[in-house]
């Protein structure tokens, strides 16, 4: 996959999304969600680039298909998006934890590559230089995620959908032993899977190393769930039915550190 001439954050994480819509044949059902592009970087070694999602949005259907934008001469086309059939869906790679709501799908495979397609795609990577320290961030830190709530999106221009919130918890302990924090944000169902960020005129002094879209945007974490009351969560695709439940405004990220994780465990399975 080619990623052509990066574009600012604020518009650059618009390209970065996927939409996933993942099918079963056998019982019948089909579940919308979120992913987004996220380029692995590591000094001395060639960069490698996934799609990202959750691991609840994959398992458990046996295809699925992947909307990415078209490009028109390295920028962005505003049209109907190009649509990816991947009948072999078990190439997604999850977690070694089952507990970690994380799965992968390394975009270089030939997956990807082809599928038939003629057209060129526009896409737009997360870059790992954007994950921050877990140490830096407090409380009621400005984020932002993106995405396709309720399986909405500006469907005449293939764009997803921008939603804003704050942290709600601590993002350098671990939640209820988890390796999440809280976001006060509404996160409907569609959003599992969408790419979370912070900004903050605090951290803009900081050194900010390579950062590619800029000194105030960080890549904090992977939207997975919403806390619908005090004992209950809901994982956020789209199924075909919904369930009417207290809803809490309450956002469930894993942080970004467990998408390096998986990255690095899937590179030590194809290494035996």
């Amino acid at each position: 996959m080619t990623v052509p001439v990066r574009l600012p954050y604020n518009e650059g994480v618009f390209f970065a999304t996927v939409r996933i819509v993942a099918c079963n044949s056998q019982p019948p059902r089909k579940s919308t969600g979120t992913g987004f592009c996220f380029s692995y970087e590591r000094e001395g070694m060639p960069q490698s680039t996934f799609i990202v999602t959750n691991r609840h949005m994959v398992a458990g259907f046996d295809s699925g298909t992947l909307y990415f934008h078209k490009s028109n001469n390295g920028k962005p086309s505003y049209e109907k998006p190009i649509e990816c059939f991947v009948a072999s869906w078990s190439e997604w790679f999850c977690h070694p934890d089952p507990n970690v709501d994380i799965a992968i799908l390394p975009s270089d495979n030939n997956i990807l590559s082809n599928a038939g397609m003629d057209e060129e795609l526009f896409t737009q990577c997360v870059s790992s230089s954007l994950v921050l320290d877990d140490n830096m961030p407090h409380p009621l830190e400005e984020v932002f995620f993106v995405g396709y709530p309720a399986g909405l999106w500006d469907e005449q221009h293939a764009l997803p959908i921008a939603r804003r919130g704050i942290t709600a918890s601590f993002i350098n302990q671990d939640y209820n032993g988890r390796p999440c924090f809280l976001i006060d944000a509404s996160v409907f169902g569609g959003s599992s899977g969408s790419p979370v960020f912070l900004l903050s005129s605090k951290l803009s002094s900081r050194e900010p190393g390579t950062i590619s879209w800029g000194k105030r945007c960080y890549f904090i974490g992977v939207v997975a769930e919403t806390q619908l009351t005090l004992a209950r969560t809901l994982k956020v695709n789209v199924p075909q039915q919904t369930l009417p439940a207290e809803h809490l405004n309450l956002g469930i990220v894993f942080k970004a550190r467990t998408v390096i994780e998986t990255i690095e465990a899937w590179k030590k399975s194809t290494e035996k």
